[in-house]
């Protein structure tokens, strides 16, 4: 259900874009208003029931996140919360 092309709803700082393959390869390609341009950050993923984990190199460091996810009965909408992070929540929208 994961894989394919999602972008976040909230557009107020910039669109960010998440891709997810079927080879469990994805990437996160985001707006940054600020500097005025795209930035992406490849990244390998596994999903297991309602937990998404991320693993990529962020300037030259391994970081590994796991989030809950969860999807709306159409499978169009997709919700990451971040449990480390209170205001952690991600919803997507799926475009591809």
């Amino acid at each position: 259900m994961i894989v394919g092309t999602w972008r976040d709803v909230d557009l107020s700082d910039g669109a960010e874009y998440w891709t997810f393959n079927s080879d469990g390869t994805g990437n996160l390609r985001f707006d940054d208003i600020e500097v005025s341009g795209y930035q992406q950050v490849d990244f390998t993923y596994t999903v297991t029931d309602t937990r998404l984990t991320v693993t990529a190199n962020v300037e030259g460091k391994k970081v590994t996140e796991t989030y809950f996810i969860s999807f709306n009965s159409q499978g169009t909408t997709l919700t990451i919360m971040d449990p480390n992070d209170k205001e952690g929540l991600l919803i997507l929208n799926k475009i591809k």
